[in-house]
């Protein structure tokens, strides 16, 4: 599943991925793709014509997040059976060719593991960010950031924008009471006052709402 926040639309969708476009009155229009690759090792060619595909829709500053269920270096695995040569080179040829550019990465280093405390315990990072340089250009600050560990095997992330986006005067901040039982609400609400530290009550209400 994917969440964003406001002044989104979906403009596409598909078994494997869901495009919005994100329209700011500051900023301008740009394009967030939530993506998922086919986890067969012999579909992997599915998923880098999918994001071939996706990356000439459209001209608009682009980010994709998601679970690509590949990785391009060797030390982005640990445990038995190394990634083959073939497979690492495919998915980073298929970045590099769509233009796309790796954006930082904070926290756990691996993102998806299986038989944890086994002989077998198998860690990867399947999960990554990439962005034009159009969209890093309008975001030189962002990062992929990922979240405490869950009882899944995949330990979720979220794109962290690290910037202040304009909100018109005439649209007030209202808490709503539905968020409480979202079990990640204190997070936000404690990250975001630490993120606004220094700064003014009515501006660290404003960047919190907007996480929120």
């Amino acid at each position: 599943m994917w969440r964003t926040e406001g002044g989104c639309k979906v403009i596409d969708s598909g078994n494997h991925y869901i495009d919005f476009e994100v329209a700011n009155n500051q900023l301008g229009r740009w394009r967030y793709t939530g993506f998922y690759g086919c986890p067969e090792r012999g579909r992997r060619t599915e998923t880098w014509n999918l994001l071939w595909s996706l990356a000439a829709r459209s001209n608009l500053p682009w980010c994709v997040i998601g679970d690509f269920n590949d990785m391009m270096f060797v030390d982005k695995k640990r445990g038995v059976n190394v990634q083959p040569q073939y497979l690492l080179n495919g998915f980073v040829y298929t970045v590099n060719d769509c233009r796309l550019f790796n954006l930082r990465f904070k926290g756990e280093k691996f993102t998806w593991k299986k038989s944890r405390g086994k002989v077998n315990w198998i860690q990867e990072r399947l999960d990554r960010g990439f962005a034009t340089q159009a969209w890093k250009d309008l975001f030189p600050d962002a990062e992929v950031n990922v979240l405490e560990m869950t009882t899944s095997d995949h330990i979720p992330s979220y794109l962290h924008l690290n910037k202040k986006i304009y909100v018109p005067k005439d649209r007030r901040f209202m808490f709503e009471n539905t968020w409480l039982h979202e079990k990640e609400c204190v997070n936000v609400v404690r990250r975001s006052w630490e993120f606004t530290h220094g700064r003014s009550i009515m501006d660290k209400l404003t960047y919190c709402g907007l996480q929120l």
